[in-house]
């Protein structure tokens, strides 16, 4: 495809894609390669490091999303004059705009006296929805309201997290798949949760923040 297309620019993201993606641009003479990474999933493991920093030197250019994203490319020993912050961004006025929550709750089939917390993101190991369950179960001890959880998203795990999330007394858990607009998941929660063990700047989060809708986050990134 660079070849037939004559592709000027190879836009790689995290580490599968930009391993593969630098040696199709040499040998298709594509001379920019856009290396852009969105977590710390290339140096969570020695291995990928290790072959990351060696083909590094085929991108123009590694994006990090944050600022702390960027400093443990630096302290991973990445080269500094390759690496640019660019900070994920959302176009805020599509959630702010028309927020109406109680409309979301009926669209939703949410009581208004509910206790809704949302989460959103694939159904996979590093946003570690296991955490998210357990800290459902200690404030549905301490929550007074009925609690229920919106899980957004699809990946490999959701059968089991289906079954994870029937154990959890007090909670009603409804996993809304795969979701081409989240509005209505925001709009009709009191809090949004991101449990994630790797993040760079979460978009989830920032629409939840855009929304109106109180964030708590793990601490990494």
């Amino acid at each position: 495809i660079l070849l037939e297309q004559r592709i000027d620019i190879l836009h790689a993201h995290i580490f599968t894609a930009a391993l593969w993606g630098r040696f199709a641009a040499r040998r298709a003479g594509t001379r920019v390669v856009i290396q852009h990474e969105h977590s710390t999933h290339t140096l969570d493991a020695w291995w990928r490091t290790a072959l990351d920093r060696v083909f590094c030197r085929w991108s123009t250019r590694i994006v990090a999303v944050s600022e702390d994203l960027r400093q443990r490319f630096l302290q991973a020993g990445y080269p500094q004059e390759k690496l640019l912050l660019i900070r994920n961004g959302i176009r805020t006025e599509r959630y702010a705009t028309e927020a109406d929550a109680s409309g979301a709750r009926q669209r939703l089939g949410l009581s208004a006296e509910a206790a809704v917390v949302a989460i959103v993101g694939s159904l996979e190991p590093r946003k570690d929805h296991r955490m998210f369950f357990h800290a459902l179960a200690r404030a549905a001890t301490q929550v007074q309201r009925p609690l229920v959880a919106l899980i957004v998203g699809h990946g490999p795990l959701r059968q089991e997290l289906e079954q994870a999330a029937k154990s959890i007394e007090g909670v009603a858990c409804r996993f809304l798949g795969q979701l081409t607009d989240v509005r209505d998941a925001l709009w009709a929660s009191d809090l949004y949760v991101s449990s994630s063990i790797t993040e760079g700047t979460s978009l989830a989060m920032l629409e939840a923040m855009a929304a109106g809708v109180p964030v708590v986050a793990t601490a990494v990134g």
